[in-house]
C-alpha cells in the first residue's frame, strides 16, 4: 500500500533539482499533448504558441521544486503535488490561450486524482469520488440552465470536467472553497478588463485559469 506521507531520506539539495527537472519534463510532453488536440479541432489556434508557452512554464520549475518540498518534504505527497500542479498549469495556459480544456488532460487529471487518494492521500476516497461527481455535475447543471434560460452556451463542457478532476484529487469538502475563489478571481478580473476595455459586454472569456489557480491554492494552502 502506498503511503504518500512516508518521508523518503533525500536533502533538499538533491531533491528540489530533481522535482524542478521532472518539472520541465512534464511541461513539455503534457503541452505537446495538449496542443495537439486543439490543433485536431482549430489548428490556427495552437500555431506557434505551444513552444512560447513551453519555455515560458520553464522558469516556474524551480520554484515549484522549492515550493513542494517546503510544504511536503521529500514523500511521494510532494510528487503527486508536482504532479497536479503541472497538469492546472498547462491546463490553464492552454484555456487561456484557446479557449479550450483537452479531454486527454482534464479526465486523465481526474483518474490520477482517485489513483492518489485510493489509500487516503490528500481525501478519503469516497470523498474523492463523491468531489469528482459533485464537481462535474454542479457546472455542467449550471451551464444546461445558462442554455436553457438565455440560448447561448456559457461555460464549457470542460469545465466541468477541470472541476470533477479537482474534486477527484481534494475531496467533496475542498470543492466550495475553490469555487469561490475561482469565481471571485475572476469576476475581479473580468471587472478589470471591462473598465480597461479589454473585454466587451457580453464577451466570453475563460474560467478554467481561476479554477485551476483555485486548486493551486488550495493545494498549498490546505496542506501547508
Amino acid at each position: 500500500m502506498l503511503n504518500l506521507w512516508t518521508v523518503w531520506s533525500i536533502p533538499a539539495p538533491v531533491v528540489v533539482p530533481i522535482f524542478a527537472g521532472v518539472w520541465c519534463i512534464g511541461l513539455f510532453f503534457l503541452m505537446r499533448q495538449g496542443y495537439e488536440r486543439v490543433r485536431e479541432i482549430e489548428p490556427e489556434q495552437a500555431h506557434r504558441i505551444q513552444r512560447v508557452d513551453g519555455w515560458a512554464g520553464v522558469v516556474a520549475g524551480p520554484l515549484m521544486g522549492m515550493a513542494v518540498w517546503w510544504v511536503f518534504g521529500a514523500t511521494p505527497a510532494a510528487v503527486a503535488s508536482l504532479m497536479v500542479s503541472l497538469f492546472l498549469w498547462v491546463l490553464a495556459v492552454i484555456d487561456a490561450r484557446t479557449g479550450y480544456l483537452p479531454d486527454l488532460l482534464t479526465l486523465s487529471l481526474v483518474w490520477l486524482g482517485l489513483l492518489a487518494n485510493l489509500h487516503t492521500g490528500f481525501a478519503a476516497l469516497q470523498e474523492a469520488v463523491l468531489g469528482a461527481v459533485a464537481g462535474y455535475l454542479f457546472l455542467w447543471l449550471i451551464a444546461m440552465a445558462f442554455v436553457w434560460s438565455t440560448g447561448r452556451h456559457g461555460l464549457g463542457r470542460g469545465d466541468c470536467k477541470l472541476l470533477a478532476a479537482l474534486g477527484a484529487w481534494f475531496g467533496l469538502a475542498a470543492l466550495p472553497f475553490i469555487l469561490l475563489l475561482a469565481s471571485a478571481t475572476g469576476l475581479c478580473v473580468a471587472l478589470v478588463w471591462r473598465l480597461t476595455g479589454k473585454l466587451q459586454a457580453g464577451q466570453s472569456f475563460s474560467f478554467g485559469p481561476f479554477l485551476a489557480a483555485s486548486g493551486v491554492f488550495y493545494l498549498f494552502w490546505a496542506y501547508c
